[in-house]
């Protein structure tokens, strides 16, 4: 007698560096990380063998490559940064001041924001007024955009400056 295995389908929401939408993925929920690697390369996303990390959105929580996506807690329209680097150096400068925390490449723009204007003694009303300006350019990333997606190719590194949202002239 033969036991019928279920297949979950859940959908997967992957960010890849270079890219600021996600790519959705459906796959087997009792799949592997790397079966997830796969399937985003049979939709022509680039991913390398063995060298990548597939983090869950906002943590630090690595999703296991040879472990069942269901129980490293990838399940039905998770998020997940697919990266090289485990850690991405982010600088944040804001009046004269620059200040450096390491964050997950899965770690939102947002959550980089709270930080940034905790670590520079922000209230939370100025807080609110400002957010993050990629360095030397007029780029201002939607809160919801991972930093690993910031980056190209290897580099582990992203550089801001919090900025007001808006300048009232007159």
């Amino acid at each position: 007698m033969s036991v019928k295995q279920e297949i979950e389908l859940i959908e997967v929401f992957v960010h890849v560096p270079g890219l600021r939408d996600s790519t959705a993925v459906r796959v087997d929920a009792t799949k592997t990380g790397n079966d997830l690697l796969s399937a985003l390369r049979a939709q022509g996303i680039q991913v390398a063998d063995g060298q990548d990390v597939i983090l869950i959105e906002d943590t630090d929580h690595e999703v296991a490559l040879d472990g069942q996506l269901s129980k490293s807690g990838v399940h039905h329209h998770t998020h997940v940064q697919v990266h090289r680097c485990h850690r991405i150096e982010t600088q944040v400068a804001f009046n004269g001041a620059t200040r450096s925390n390491d964050f997950s490449p899965a770690a939102t723009v947002k959550k980089v924001t709270v930080w940034a204007a905790k670590s520079f003694g922000l209230s939370p009303v100025d807080a609110a007024e400002h957010c993050l300006q990629i360095s030397q350019t007029m780029d201002r990333p939607d809160d919801d955009t991972h930093l690993g997606s910031l980056t190209s190719g290897g580099d582990c590194r992203v550089l801001f400056d919090l900025v007001p949202k808006s300048r009232v002239e007159g």
